[in-house]
């Protein structure tokens, strides 16, 4: 999978909290978490979950 396609799924996650009336911090923090995947040079499919967890913005989601 590429980064593109987890930004989309973080993006569509943001926008159905939204609409069930979530935390807006928890939402903006998937909204931030996919506007740094997209941008990412690091290729995050097949990267341990530990690595992944070390990138900025991706800590919490």
């Amino acid at each position: 999978m590429e980064n593109y396609h987890i930004a989309e799924i973080l993006e569509e996650t943001a926008k159905l909290m939204e609409l069930h009336g979530e935390n807006p911090f928890k939402i903006r923090s998937y909204q931030n978490a996919a506007l740094k995947i997209e941008k990412s040079l690091v290729k995050l499919e097949g990267n341990p979950l530990k690595n992944l967890r070390r990138l900025e913005g991706l800590e919490k989601v």
